[in-house]
């Protein structure tokens, strides 16, 4: 099993394709991650959309309870995002602290406002409060980025 998770890790595409048919593909490490969470992690796009035609499970929680759209929001990794999502990944589910990969990717927007349209594009929910009574629209009007508020304020109407 771990030996997957390296070629993921490692970008080792040749291996990873000569071994992928022969895996469950929904098998998990430790941390209750998938390879797509590390294919996320890592920027292996390729490795991503693979896997997502392969049919893994684009929904799984770790231990903390995050999918690999959470880990994408926290990357920025926006194609892989849109891959996701088109796979069926579900933008409204939350972690352990109450946060749903929208909040993620408000938290970590830092200017770069495309993945939070396309969570906010796919019924993403700006209001819904995590488990510190925080909201993603709460979140950026606390540090007073204008642009994420008008995005977050447009989709909730």
């Amino acid at each position: 099993m771990n030996h997957l998770f390296q070629m993921v890790r490692f970008n080792e595409s040749e291996n990873y394709y000569s071994n992928i048919d022969d895996i469950d593909i929904d098998i998990l490490n430790e941390y209750s991650q998938n390879l797509l969470h590390h294919a996320v992690a890592k920027d292996r796009v390729e490795i991503a959309v693979d896997l997502i035609a392969r049919g893994i499970n684009v929904n799984q929680k770790d231990y903390n309870g995050q999918t690999p759209l959470h880990y994408a929001a926290v990357h920025r990794r926006t194609e892989i995002v849109r891959e996701i999502i088109n796979g069926g990944g579900d933008v409204n589910i939350r972690d352990n602290y109450g946060n749903n990969a929208l909040w993620t990717a408000v938290f970590n927007a830092r200017g770069n406002y495309e993945i939070v349209k396309l969570f906010t594009d796919k019924g993403g929910d700006a209001l819904t409060k995590n488990k510190a009574g925080r909201s993603p629209l709460d979140f950026a009007r606390q540090i007073g980025d204008k642009k994420l508020i008008e995005i977050l304020t447009r989709s909730s109407v």
